[in-house]
């Protein structure tokens, strides 16, 4: 009688990179090998491997940061633009490549000027200023990142002026809108074109 020849089918994939032993040889791509083995009675027995390979997967991301601050990714802080790849292991046990797009978010710079009189303060990144200078102020942006603001002020200058004058019988002086007709010292407060207070004394005769 004839002996029977058995034959077997089998299945297996792996991942793109990997290899398979089957029959002696490292099978590296997808396909269907055969390998002949002596079986249980002495006769061939036929093995068939379909092999296939599993996808890898790739993913991307993208994401915006602040000039400053930085993002992880891979187990890296990143605080340049640019596109990076992280290789992770997926679901199905293969190498999955995510790429990322990084960007940085805008930052804004302004200045502006103002003017106090001596005397006054000036509100300003909850400070209140009384010296002429340069300030500056940081504050956070619409887009969530810094915005920094300059502000140039000046303290607008007043005066102490003593006048002499003096006039005829019946005449006047006039010193910042106020006329002054007799004889005597006369002190009046007068607004600079700043609108500052000063001080203007009228020696009248």
């Amino acid at each position: 009688s004839l002996k029977t020849v058995a034959t077997n089918a089998i299945s297996a994939s792996i991942c793109p990179g990997s290899s398979l032993d089957f029959g002696g040889n490292n099978l590296t791509t997808a396909g269907t090998y055969k390998d002949t083995l002596t079986g249980s009675n002495g006769c061939d027995s036929i093995v068939t491997l379909t092999l296939s390979l599993k996808a890898v997967t790739t993913g991307a991301v993208s994401a915006s940061i602040s000039p400053g601050s930085s993002y992880d990714f891979g187990g890296k802080n990143l605080t340049a633009a640019g596109t990076y790849k992280d290789t992770v292991t997926g679901s199905n046990g293969c190498d999955s490549i995510v790429t990322l797009t990084l960007s940085l978010k805008s930052t804004s710079a302004s200045s502006k000027s103002a003017s106090i009189c001596p005397g006054f303060t000036y509100a300003f990144g909850g400070k209140l200023l009384s010296q002429a200078g340069t300030y500056k102020d940081t504050l956070t942006g619409v887009n969530g990142c810094d915005s920094i603001v300059t502000l140039i002020l000046a303290v607008n200058p007043t005066y102490n002026e003593t006048v002499e004058a003096s006039i005829c019988q019946g005449a006047s002086y006039s010193v910042c809108g106020t006329s002054y007709n007799t004889t005597g010292t006369h002190v009046t407060t007068c607004q600079t074109a700043a609108g500052c207070d000063s001080i203007v004394t009228l020696i009248l005769t």
